[in-house]
């Protein structure tokens, strides 16, 4: 999981899952889902798509200097799970970055982010969680 230093308020980040939204009229998309957790209380799901970490890394970029590059989420295949996977862990590990850089978390960018459209899935999103194996290591669970 993603979480803050000490320094700041307490954002914890965890990517738990993926889904494809199908629907017909539109071309079929993969959004990341996101459990944000503040202060270590109040807690809420987002849905990104790739390109939502893409616009957000541009975005910081204009603000804090030292932003790290987006892994490129938009070339992961959905119907792998392995491709999905990998993504998820880049991503988290970019966001976990993102939280160690002064001025992220109160940035407008990075609000925007973490807030809008909280708790509002995609319509007709077809979901796939993440969960912890007997091993470590994540496996797919439909969530559909």
């Amino acid at each position: 999981m993603a979480s803050s230093s000490s320094s700041d308020p307490g954002i914890h980040l965890n990517i738990t899952g993926y889904g494809v939204v199908t629907d017909p009229r539109i071309h079929e998309f993969t959004v990341f889902i996101m459990t944000v957790q503040a202060n270590g209380m109040h807690s809420w799901t987002i849905y990104r798509r790739g390109d939502s970490f893409l616009a957000l890394s541009e975005q910081l970029r204009s603000i804090v200097r030292m932003t790290p590059s987006c892994p490129h989420p938009i070339a992961c295949d959905p119907r792998s799970v392995e491709s999905m996977e990998r993504a998820r862990v880049q991503l988290t590990g970019w966001i976990w970055q993102l939280l160690q850089l002064p001025n992220v978390i109160q940035s407008r960018p990075f609000q925007e982010f973490i807030n809008t459209e909280a708790n509002l899935p995609p319509p007709m999103l077809q979901s796939k969680s993440f969960h912890l194996d007997d091993s470590g290591g994540f496996g797919e669970m439909d969530v559909s």
